[in-house]
Parts: structure tokens; C-alpha cells; sequence
């Protein structure tokens, strides 16, 4: 795989991990997580990531990563937060 390629995808991962954090943080602050054990909850956000991002490389990266990364985050907000049940 080129740098290029290798830059890209760095640079993809940090905005999901970024976005994700931040939308945490959000519902932290506005009391909205679920009250959940923290590990499963953290595990649940890693294996959705995972998940997500390997469904995109094996279609080929086609669609946008800004519109994955916003993907991951509504389902990370309807998995972990109140308010989105």
C-alpha cells in the first residue's frame, strides 16, 4: 500500500476516534449515557468502529469517510445514550 493510502487512513481513523470521544463527552456532560458498566460500554464503541470501518474496506472505501464517521457516531449515540432509544 502506498504512503499516500497509509496517510489517509490515519488521518480517517483519528476523526472517528475524535468524533466518537467528543459525542461521549457531550452525553457525559448532559448526563445522557446509559448507565451501563464503563469497560462493556467502551468495548461496545471499539467493536462498532470495527465493524463499520472493515464493512467499508471490504466494499472497496467507496462511500465518504466523513459520511462513515457520522455513520459510527449515530450508532454509537443509539447504542450508548438515552435519549436515542
Amino acid at each position: 500500500m502506498s504512503e499516500e493510502f497509509n496517510m489517509s487512513m490515519r488521518k480517517f481513523l483519528k476523526q472517528v476516534g475524535v468524533t466518537s470521544q467528543q459525542a461521549i463527552e457531550e452525553a457525559m456532560r448532559e448526563g445522557d449515557l446509559r448507565k451501563d458498566d464503563p469497560v462493556i460500554c467502551a468495548r461496545l464503541m471499539a467493536a462498532t468502529q470495527q465493524v463499520y470501518i472493515s464493512a467499508w474496506v471490504e466494499a472497496g472505501m467507496v462511500d465518504d469517510a466523513t459520511s462513515l464517521a457520522l455513520r459510527i457516531e449515530e450508532q454509537l449515540r443509539r447504542s450508548l445514550f438515552r435519549s436515542a432509544s
